[in-house]
């Protein structure tokens, strides 16, 4: 009864089902199993272009993620784990940031987020994360704004107080590849307390990965140690197109090996 038709037939002419984060008892049964397998938590990803305007479209998406995340919420406490708000700024026009921080205060006022047991702390402040920071991929914000956004989940009287991770590009040290090159970005970057670079697609066999440690990781690691700053890499477990666009150019998992090798040269 979690499971919910779709207009798709598989080939036995049976109707497909997927299952759906906005059904409380899904969302409860994926925190069971991160219980049953020694995951920690979860971030609660938030993509704020399709919540943050007065229009009804965008009042309705607000209502769906809000409810989401009170599901979330819900099951972390119920299980013992934790569960962590990640902003993604992706599709976000210029000029727009201040409702970004309304939504932050609408999340500490009105739902009151910070005060569940269940909410994932980081030496010692609650943990916001904010995706997209530094890409040339041409978005419209900008570095100015999301230094702004950086400073209010620092500094602000009521809402701040806030442990910030920031959700970056893959060559952000070396601002190179697909990080922007203006030399306001390290200032940036280095006003937050823990760095995550987004890896998916950057490497994709295992000589790959290993390169990818000796050259990136390793010394992107040393650059934070330096400033004081922590350091979250990404991992993946592989990647396909096929399903979306039918081709057949993905990353293989290799049976599980490749998550592996990018585990094994972290540690």
């Amino acid at each position: 009864d979690e499971k919910f038709a779709t207009p798709l037939v598989l080939a036995d002419g049976t109707v497909a089902h997927v299952f759906s984060s906005h059904h409380p008892r899904t969302v409860e049964r994926h925190f069971h199993w991160m219980r049953d397998y020694g995951i920690d938590g979860a971030f609660v990803q938030r993509f704020t272009n399709p919540i943050i305007f007065d229009t009804e479209p965008s009042r309705t998406r607000l209502r769906a993620a809000d409810n989401v995340l009170g599901y979330a919420r819900a099951a972390a406490e119920q299980s013992g784990r934790s569960f962590v708000v990640m902003y993604d700024l992706s599709g976000m026009p210029a000029g727009e940031i201040a409702r970004v921080k309304r939504d932050w205060r609408h999340l500490v006022d009105d739902l009151k987020i910070r005060a569940s047991a269940a909410y994932q702390y980081h030496r010692g402040k609650p943990l916001v994360a904010v995706w997209g920071i530094g890409f040339n991929d041409g978005r419209a914000y900008t570095l100015d704004e999301t230094a702004d956004l950086v400073t209010f989940l620092k500094h602000d009287p009521v809402c701040g107080g806030n442990t910030v991770m920031l959700g970056i590009p893959t060559r952000w040290r070396e601002q190179s590849g697909d990080a922007v090159p203006d030399p306001g970005l390290h200032a940036i970057l280095q006003q937050a307390d823990i760095l995550s670079p987004w890896t998916p697609g950057r490497y994709r066999d295992l000589a790959g990965a290993r390169l990818h440690a000796e050259r990136l990781w390793i010394p992107d690691r040393a650059w934070c140690a330096e400033r004081g700053l922590d350091y979250m890499p990404v991992v993946f477990p592989g990647f396909s197109w096929r399903n979306l666009k039918g081709v057949d150019n993905g990353i293989d998992r290799v049976d599980g090996r490749f998550l592996w090798e990018q585990y094994r040269q972290l540690v």
